[in-house]
């Protein structure tokens, strides 16, 4: 496993926020939590493969990473485990789940047929001017992603889960927001390779 974190918020940006409340009045938000730093971090490893599907996660590895407790990462790693992106064996730890075969893949791919044209035509219904400045920042990152570099991949990887995550919350319907967002990364994952 890398030992290079990727650009997710420290702990330390985990700090107090004002936030407007009612007629001049203000309230404390909190930032990311622990458990989000940490969830985040290990998604991002996962779906960019510098954790490598079947691999080891070393708790104490990704503790010493983010410079937070064990506590944190192991609740992050319980998320992941719903999700199906990681797997727990008893008295060994956590692996990143194996990867997808290609029935697995032409199922996903089926999945996604089902679900996502109905959460566009949703999406396409509610889109109001906000969703559309987001929609053509979104055309314009995929369109400068041309010349097939490592760093042209990322771009247009994250641009594609940006529109699928605007398709997907566009929808308005919580459940197929979630469940595009799953597939997603499983998908991403199955690109990375």
């Amino acid at each position: 496993m890398s030992t290079q974190p990727p650009s997710a918020p420290s702990p330390s940006s985990a700090t107090l926020e004002r936030a407007p409340l009612g007629a001049g009045r203000a309230r404390l938000t909190a930032g990311p939590t622990l458990v989000e730093i940490a969830y985040q971090h290990l998604l991002s490893m996962l779906m960019t493969v510098r954790i490598a599907p079947d691999e080891r996660i070393a708790i104490d590895t990704v503790a010493r990473q983010l410079g937070i407790s064990q506590t944190p990462i192991r609740e992050a790693l319980s998320q992941l485990e719903a999700e199906k992106l990681v797997y727990k064996m008893p008295n060994i730890g956590y692996r990143a789940s194996p990867q997808m075969t290609a029935n697995e893949v032409r199922d996903l791919y089926t999945l996604r047929l089902l679900i996502e044209p109905y959460a566009a035509a949703r999406a396409a219904e509610n889109m109001d001017s906000e969703g559309l400045i987001a929609l053509g920042e979104i055309d314009r990152d995929m369109r400068m992603a041309v010349n097939g570099a490592d760093c042209d991949y990322a771009r247009f990887a994250e641009a594609d889960a940006r529109l699928h995550r605007l398709i997907a919350t566009g929808s308005g319907n919580r459940l197929i927001a979630e469940t595009i967002e799953r597939l997603h990364a499983h998908l991403q994952i199955f690109r990375s390779l």
